[in-house]
């Protein structure tokens, strides 16, 4: 199965693959760029060739991964360490983006990984985000050069606990400058202190971007937001890192 495949097949590959902690998948039976993304993440993870086509040697190895936790380092943080940046082997939380490419404007496409070194293995959790501004405030930007898009990179101890927009506590941006792109100067890479936040969409299910985002880094679902809240306050962290790739990078 490849991309643009349809039917019961691939919705079992996707259950799979939830299943594996390689998700979140919608199990949708659509082999399209998020199912294509995990495949490869899997390969990867297994030593297979990553193509992100689901062929027979990895159908087998699917059948035959184990579920749970392991001691081998998840495949995601072997990326950060091909693109030398910071890995957390101790308590600290690897907070790490992966926008979809290509993505769909508007939607909640992006994922969100929580990795973890705990009691002599490996936590992983992934959750639906978006990395990318909703339409509204790419089409009522509040600057003049447009809305602003996170640049894929590694950002070393530049969040900590704080109000988002005086409401709730989230993962805010104090600690550093992050780098960006705006809507009508793409070509420009700035770097400033622009409130790029880490936080939650609606109370209730939001399926589109819309207001959610301006600039930030935002978890769809209220109860992976509270998911994640209970793994970065169990950290007992003081500052955070933030780190985003792009689907091509697995």
């Amino acid at each position: 199965m490849k991309a643009g495949a349809r039917g019961k097949k691939v919705r079992q590959l996707q259950a799979r693959l939830n299943e594996l902690s390689f998700g979140p998948l919608e199990v949708d039976g659509v082999f399209g760029p998020a199912t294509a993304s995990s495949v490869r993440l899997f390969q990867k993870a297994s030593r297979l060739e990553v193509d992100g086509i689901a062929g027979p040697r990895t159908m087998e190895a699917l059948e035959t991964r184990p579920t749970g936790t392991s001691s081998q380092e998840p495949a995601i943080l072997q990326v950060l360490r091909q693109k030398g940046y910071e890995v957390f082997t101790g308590g600290d939380i690897n907070t790490i983006g992966v926008r979809s490419v290509p993505g769909v404007p508007n939607r909640f496409d992006d994922k969100m990984h929580f990795v973890w070194w705990c009691r002599n293995h490996w936590e992983h959790k992934v959750v639906a985000c978006t990395t990318d501004p909703g339409t509204y405030w790419i089409d009522n930007p509040m600057n003049v050069d447009g809305a602003a898009t996170l640049e894929p990179g590694q950002y070393v101890r530049a969040y900590k606990f704080d109000k988002h927009r005086g409401k709730y506590m989230a993962l805010c941006q104090r600690g550093a400058e992050v780098k960006f792109r705006r809507t009508e100067t793409p070509n420009e890479l700035e770097e400033d202190w622009i409130g790029a936040n880490i936080h939650h969409a609606g109370e209730n299910f939001s399926e589109y971007v819309n207001r959610w985002s301006a600039c930030c880094q935002v978890i769809q679902k209220i109860e992976d937001w509270d998911m994640a809240m209970g793994i970065w306050m169990a950290s007992q962290q003081k500052w955070f890192t933030y780190t985003l790739l792009l689907s091509t990078d697995l």
